[in-house]
């Protein structure tokens, strides 16, 4: 196959992966309001809109949908605890949890979209109760929103970046809200110039394993690492 200009999934996956990484090293071990801890935030954004496109795409690109969906929550419920240890210090920490949740019920609601004609209340019902479940879950129902519009949309890139900024700019101005210094949530915008760079094609070395297991494993190491350098 001819190698395309611009970016692969491997290397969009690849840069979620960094993103996603540094920021967390910023959340745990750099302290807060400083210019260092902003820019890493601010790349750290970019990882739930390419996550969550991903998402949708495994959808149309999956051969077995039942498999997928339970990779995600096996991921989900590795990734409950070692959330707790990493954000929080303890291993149970309530219901709030991580991104792999949100992405399962992301692609939940996606798949009852997909399943009932546009306008039928059993699929309008499914999504509100998935907006619900979702709300525990890191980037709650902003990434359920950019899974299912990256669903129906799929096919039409210039659609699919319109959508990833409106539901990012919603996102972005709620969190500025509650003040000034939640500036850095912003760099959710930086993925569309990113994700319109993407070329279809799956890559060189395509990181599907990786894409599942570095989050819980990179949360467990964190914590670890923590745990180590305060002397427990």
């Amino acid at each position: 196959m001819t190698e395309r200009r611009g970016l692969s999934a491997a290397a969009l996956k690849y840069i979620a992966i960094a993103a996603m990484l540094t920021d967390h090293i910023g959340w745990v071990f750099f302290p807060q309001m400083t210019p260092l801890s902003f820019v890493m935030h601010v790349f750290g954004r970019l990882t739930a809109p390419i996550m969550c496109y991903f998402i949708a795409e495994g959808y149309f690109y999956t051969r077995n949908l039942k498999r997928y969906f339970a990779r995600l929550l096996l991921g989900a419920a590795i990734s409950h605890f070692a959330y707790g240890l990493c954000f929080h210090g303890a291993l149970f920490y309530g219901l709030r949890t991580g991104v792999m949740w949100t992405l399962a019920v992301g692609l939940a609601a996606l798949v009852l979209v997909k399943r009932y004609p546009a306008g039928d209340i059993r699929a309008f019902l499914g999504v509100l109760v998935c907006f619900v479940l979702a709300l525990p879950g890191d980037w709650s129902v902003y990434a359920v929103s950019w899974i299912v519009w990256f669903g129906r949309t799929h096919g039409d890139r210039r659609q699919q970046l319109l959508g990833l900024a409106l539901i990012g700019g919603v996102f972005a101005v709620s969190n500025l809200t509650a003040g000034i210094e939640n500036a850095f949530q912003l760099g959710v915008l930086l993925a569309v110039p990113l994700l319109r760079q993407y070329n279809g094609q799956r890559g060189a070395h395509h990181p599907k394993a990786l894409f599942y297991w570095f989050y819980p494993v990179h949360l467990l190491l964190l914590a670890a690492v923590r745990y180590f350098v305060s002397g427990g």
